[in-house]
């Protein structure tokens, strides 16, 4: 078979190509290396033969691409001789959509060394697939809210950053008021619209970056207050409150949708009787659960 045929072969692959010699210079390119920089902004017409594959990458690196720093090594390497092979996933994101490639790089056989083969694939479906496992796996399906798993990680990192700032951490531990009797009265649909409403109201409240809302399952609910004092945590306390109340819930009897919250609040490092973040979430269910013992519908502090 002809060169000419290979040549075509190549062309029809979607996973974008470049022969390098031992220098890193160019001297073939397939179809689809020159589509993709030409949907980067290079001309149609860019002259790819002959230009320095190590130079591009060592551009890019001047400029703090800590990828093209990495790809510069490893292309080093592999031209010298230093290592069998390279691969180095990377993100490639345009204005209007996210985009992940891998690069590998490897000597062409029969070659003694003196011609490589540069690649670059597109794995952006499998990438966009693990982003997706990864939110599902710390969120909870029906509010959106994170998980305990997500939340455990959060109030973790929140309390040794507190402790490192001198920063006080409040806590929030919230369950609803007549919840049962009302998603029995009304049907599972509309409690579901319940607690989804009630998610609402704890992301509003989770402002800032050192802020979390989460859903503990069922109808209770946490809320993490980093660099946070105890006045600043009964305002965001009351304020839950009454966005509950406010709803306007209320069972077949009457009763209505209303919460109990319990609130803790600790300076990392120094409460003696709080020794980590999950220290804090006890206080704050012992907390709760002596508000839903004085009558409900009110704040705890413990």
């Amino acid at each position: 078979m002809n060169p000419a045929f290979f040549g075509a072969v190549l062309n029809s692959l979607d996973e974008q190509l470049a022969i390098l010699d031992r220098d890193g210079r160019i001297f073939f390119v397939n179809d689809s290396w020159v589509r993709f920089g030409a949907e980067n902004g290079l001309a149609d017409d860019h002259e790819w033969l002959g230009t320095n594959y190590l130079g591009v990458c060592d551009a890019a690196r001047q400029h703090g691409d800590h990828d093209a720093e990495a790809a510069f090594k490893g292309v080093c390497a592999v031209l010298a001789g230093e290592t069998p092979s390279f691969t180095l996933e990377y993100p490639c994101h345009s204005p209007d959509q996210k985009r992940w490639f891998i690069l590998r790089v490897t000597p062409v056989k029969d070659s003694d060394g003196s011609t490589f083969v540069v690649s670059h694939q597109n794995i952006t479906r499998r990438k966009l697939a693990e982003e997706t496992a990864e939110y599902l796996s710390q969120h909870d399906p029906l509010t959106g809210l994170v998980n305990r798993r997500r939340y455990n990680e959060f109030l973790a990192a929140e309390w040794r950053r507190g402790h490192r700032n001198k920063r006080p951490l409040c806590l929030l531990m919230l369950d609803l008021d007549n919840f049962k009797q009302y998603n029995d009265d009304k049907g599972h649909l509309q409690g579901d619209l319940c607690l989804k409403a009630v998610a609402d109201i704890l992301r509003i409240q989770a402002k800032r970056g050192t802020d979390l809302s989460a859903r503990f399952g069922g109808d209770e609910f946490s809320l993490v207050l980093g660099e946070t004092p105890l006045q600043g945590g009964q305002h965001v306390a009351a304020a839950v409150l009454e966005k509950i109340r406010a709803l306007g819930l209320k069972t077949t009897a009457g009763k209505s949708i209303t919460a109990s919250i319990g609130l803790a609040c600790r300076m990392p490092g120094a409460a003696e009787d709080c020794a980590d973040g999950m220290a804090l979430v006890a206080l704050a269910d012992n907390a709760l659960y002596a508000a839903k013992a004085q009558g409900k519908n009110r704040l705890g502090i413990g």
